[in-house]
């Protein structure tokens, strides 16, 4: 068998399971916060909605002309305010963080 096609079949069998465990994540954070009464906030718009939902809001550094969010939020993921009281909002974020150096992603993650 040519050598290309088992590449490509190895790193379909791999996305999938990725879009899987993303979809997972996605949903049960969903569930969480509709739980704890609170909106869903989603990092980075999902490309087509393949990988997850969009959430209640969906923040990103710009919108996209493939965003389909409908509740698009212009932010940077660094400075998210740090006047959104505690417990009153979940965050899902996929696939961004390793986008960022390593002290941006810790001020992404303490803001």
């Amino acid at each position: 068998m040519n050598p290309f096609v088992l590449i490509a079949c190895y790193e379909g069998i791999i996305y999938a399971g990725e879009a899987a465990e993303r979809w997972d994540t996605y949903v049960r954070a969903r569930t969480h916060a509709r739980n704890f009464g609170v909106p869903l906030l989603v990092v980075g718009c999902p490309k087509w909605g393949l990988h997850h939902g969009h959430g209640d809001a969906t923040l990103d550094l710009e919108h996209k002309w493939w965003c389909k969010c409908p509740n698009p939020v212009i932010a940077d993921i660094r400075t998210i305010d740090k006047r959104v009281p505690p417990q009153s909002i979940v965050i899902f974020s996929s696939h961004v963080l390793e986008h960022l150096s390593e002290d941006d992603a810790k001020a992404a993650m303490a803001a």
